[in-house]
C-alpha cells in the first residue's frame, strides 16, 4: 500500500502494509500444503507485505518464517493430537 502523509515539510512516502488474515497462504506454514490458500499466496506474492499475520494450521502454530521481504507468523495455538482425547 503506498500513501503520502504530510509531514512538516518532508512526507512519508511509503508505509509498509501488512496483512492479517484466518487462513495461510498455500505452502507456507499451513501443515504442508494441507491448510493453505493458493489465491491468498498470489496475494502475498504480489502485494509483498512485510508482516502477514495468519492462523488456521494449527499444525504449524507459533512458528514464522520470512521470505523475501515478507515475514510470515502463524499465530494459531499449536495443537500436539496425541495429546487430545
Amino acid at each position: 500500500m503506498l500513501v503520502e502523509i504530510p509531514n512538516n515539510d518532508r512526507q512519508i512516502k511509503r508505509i509498509e502494509a501488512f496483512a492479517d488474515t484466518h487462513g495461510a497462504p498455500k505452502n507456507i506454514l499451513d501443515a504442508n500444503g494441507r491448510w493453505g490458500c493458493p489465491i491468498l499466496r498470489e496475494f502475498v506474492d504480489i502485494k509483498k507485505p512485510k508482516i502477514h499475520i495468519f492462523g488456521h494450521a494449527h499444525e504449524d502454530g507459533g512458528q514464522e518464517v520470512t521470505i523475501g521481504k515478507t515475514r510470515f507468523m502463524n499465530v494459531a495455538v499449536k495443537l500436539n493430537h496425541q495429546n487430545i482425547k
